[in-house]
């Protein structure tokens, strides 16, 4: 009998671990918002969560990307600034305002360029690309998408 009891015990905390392990990804990031008491580490979430609901719930990943902005130019945290620009300027996109995807999107590589980040320069130059592409205008997308692949060439991303 003790026996059982020790199966029902370890069964019970082996499944309360399942649970916790596929609670909704989106609730963690909102939950770790709301208790994080570290700027950088709620700028990063509310940029992922920002990620993971473009597509799904537009309004409010911008919603959440504007906080982010919000809180990463509060603290001057120029990584955050970046990121954050650059989804903007996707979400921007989506929503069909073309000159506030492309504006977002040159503050985001402007930002990565004072930063030092070259890939994510070259990331802002494949938006910028696929901005140009999608709006008819074929050789602005073609000379975003050469920038991209010669800084691509230079840090040697071969991805």
């Amino acid at each position: 009998m003790k026996n059982f009891y020790i199966l029902l015990l370890f069964i019970f905390l082996f499944s309360s671990l399942i649970t916790k392990a596929q609670q909704n990804p989106i609730d963690s990031l909102e939950a770790l918002i709301e208790s994080s008491e570290i700027d950088t580490v709620k700028i990063n979430s509310m940029i992922e969560l920002a990620n993971m609901l473009r597509g799904r719930d537009n309004e409010q990943a911008m919603i959440y990307a504007e906080q982010a902005l919000d809180l990463a130019k509060e603290i001057d945290f120029k990584p955050g600034m970046a990121e954050v620009y650059k989804t903007l300027g996707i979400l921007n996109f989506m929503f069909g305002n073309i000159d506030k995807a492309i504006e977002s999107t040159n503050l985001s590589k402007e930002t990565y360029i004072e930063l030092g980040d070259r890939n994510g320069e070259a990331a802002c130059y494949v938006n910028t690309g696929i901005f140009n592409r999608n709006t008819g205008d074929i050789e602005g997308a073609g000379e975003s998408y050469q920038k991209a692949l010669e800084i691509y060439k230079e840090i040697g991303d071969n991805e």
